[in-house]
């Protein structure tokens, strides 16, 4: 039995969504990370394995039926932290959950690996809103950063598009607070440590990649922001933040 023959870790973390009922906070995705490393030592005693096998998989009552199990919950463990759980988010501010954000970028994207997707569509929805600058980027900045984006928008059309073969998604998130004060993620472009100034507090910043199953290197974008109800996109940002002197 392979574990990745089929995507068995994205199954069960569809189920275990269902299970929350809601969008899931950070609690949630705390507890059910902590429920999986529980269930990973008893499989049986979790229900684990009674769930895989309504869910089809093979009889798993002997020692490589468990080991199979154990790496199945080792995957999805794996993306359930992918989903930004394990960042901190700074005491002092009250942004938007990075967990909760996480989750709802994933809705987002994941139509892009669909079959047949219409990407620029899908892309055009990306657009930041005229208001969207002045919420996102201190004063000094904002004016002229609209400008380089709207006639990015407007003449170059950015689409994030998945190469052949890339069916995963693969997201890490950092609050604009923490990236001022502490710098960006690993996962975010170095460019980031250039421009963390300019951006302003209160909103969840992530970047992203495209890749083919069980791969890390794929597409990569930056620079996808939640501002209120929507997702507002601007790719590179350091890259026009970076030849502004205010």
């Amino acid at each position: 039995m392979d574990p990745n023959e089929i995507d068995w870790s994205e199954l069960i973390t569809r189920s275990l969504m269902q299970q929350v009922g809601r969008e899931p906070t950070r609690q949630d995705m705390e507890r059910l990370i902590a429920e999986l490393r529980q269930a990973r030592e008893d499989p049986e005693g979790a229900g684990i394995g009674r769930q895989l096998r309504a869910m089809g998989m093979a009889d798993l009552d002997n020692t490589v039926g468990m080991a199979f199990v154990q790496q199945v919950i080792d995957l999805t463990l794996q993306r359930l932290e992918s989903m930004g759980v394990a960042t901190a988010t700074p005491a002092t501010e009250a942004p938007q959950p990075l967990a909760e954000a996480v989750g709802l970028a994933r809705m987002l994207l994941e139509p892009f690996l669909k079959p047949g997707a219409a990407h620029d569509q899908l892309a055009e929805q990306l657009r930041p809103q005229p208001e969207d600058y002045a919420k996102v980027f201190e004063p000094a900045y904002a004016g002229v950063v609209q400008q380089a984006y709207e006639r990015i928008w407007d003449e170059m059309k950015p689409v994030p598009r998945p190469n052949a073969g890339q069916r995963e998604l693969l997201l890490a998130a950092a609050d604009s607070a923490q990236i001022r004060d502490q710098g960006a993620p690993g996962a975010f472009p170095g460019g980031f440590e250039r421009i963390r100034h300019t951006l302003r507090p209160g909103h969840v910043w992530l970047c992203w990649k495209f890749v083919k199953q069980g791969e890390r290197l794929g597409m990569a974008f930056d620079g996808l922001v939640r501002v209120d109800d929507h997702w507002a996109w601007f790719p590179k940002c350091w890259r026009v933040l970076g030849s502004i002197d205010a």
